[in-house]
């Protein structure tokens, strides 16, 4: 087997690529679950400390701008204001009728 990595020794690599064999799909895929969780909530936390200053909504709008580009950012945020447009009507007919 060719190693796969240059920082791992060869013989631990072994192991590893062993153990994850032995390992069930239903395994792995939760492996890899978790791995991406772990990494998504690191990326965003270190995300949100660099961006401080911006607000929650400001913040994950450029969050989605940065991974997935400005067309998603902006049917997000259109989507974002049509909602809040909704709840704002929503409180204005019940303040109304109530």
């Amino acid at each position: 087997m060719r190693t796969q990595s240059t920082d791992t020794d060869p013989v631990i690599e072994r192991i590893q690529v062993a153990g994850l064999r032995r390992l069930t799909p239903t395994q792995r895929f939760q492996m890899a679950n978790r791995l991406t969780r772990s990494v998504f909530t690191l990326s965003w936390g270190n995300f949100r400390r660099k961006h401080a200053h911006l607000g929650e909504r400001e913040a994950a709008l450029l969050w989605v701008r940065l991974l997935y580009g400005d067309d998603l950012a902006e049917r997000v945020s259109a989507y974002l204001e049509h909602m809040e447009h909704q709840e704002d009507q929503k409180g204005q007919k019940h303040r109304s009728t109530g």
